[in-house]
């Protein structure tokens, strides 16, 4: 009996032993788990702090990317909407131009191509120009008219050649060209004062 009691005890020391073993390994495994939980809650925090921080910056960026290009785009706009009035303008005003004055300069223009249609017989197709006929030979005297035709708009004339190796074109549309080419900073500080600078 006492050997029963003896491999008992024994038996019991050793399920003791083993059950004070398996709680080591197991606190064991909960301290590491637990140390595993608070590393990855620090990354989480770290990784999510610093997203919203680069969140942060980028949106502080794109602000001052927006504040800075729309005073830009503004100005661009409203340079737009007055280049627009500043073409309608000079389009308005070389169409309404007295017959006389718009003669003067197709006869100034036409002085100094001249040279070009001399020898050629030439066709003539104008618009809004009276006289064009005598305009047209008081500033290339001699040459040969062989036809002469109103044309479509814009207002002003077209010469070319019979054969069509000479053009010339003086309209609405050159004279306009030739002002926002040549004069466009001028016209456009009388006729918007407020531009200048």
């Amino acid at each position: 009996m006492e050997e029963i009691k003896t491999s008992e005890k024994l038996e019991q020391e050793i399920l003791e032993d083993a059950r004070r073993k398996a709680e080591r390994i197991l606190k064991g495994a909960e301290k590491s788990i637990g140390e595993i939980e608070t590393e990855w809650k620090k990354k989480e925090e770290s990784f999510l702090a610093t997203t919203e921080r680069e969140l942060e910056e980028r949106k502080k960026r794109i602000q001052q990317e927006v504040s800075a290009s729309l005073p830009l785009e503004m100005k661009r706009m409203e340079l737009r909407i007055l280049n627009e009035k500043f073409e309608i303008f000079l389009q308005k005003f070389f169409e309404e131009l007295p017959d006389e004055e718009f003669s003067s300069l197709i006869r100034s223009r036409l002085g100094k191509v001249g040279s070009f249609f001399q020898g050629k017989p030439l066709l003539l197709i104008y618009n809004g120009v009276p006289r064009v006929e005598s305009l047209v030979r008081s500033v290339l005297p001699g040459i040969t008219i062989v036809s002469i035709q109103e044309g479509a708009p814009p207002r002003g004339i077209r010469i070319q050649s019979e054969d069509g190796t000479v053009q010339y074109r003086l309209t609405v549309t050159e004279l306009k060209e030739e002002v926002i080419q040549n004069y466009r900073r001028e016209v456009f500080e009388a006729l918007f004062p407020a531009t200048k600078g």
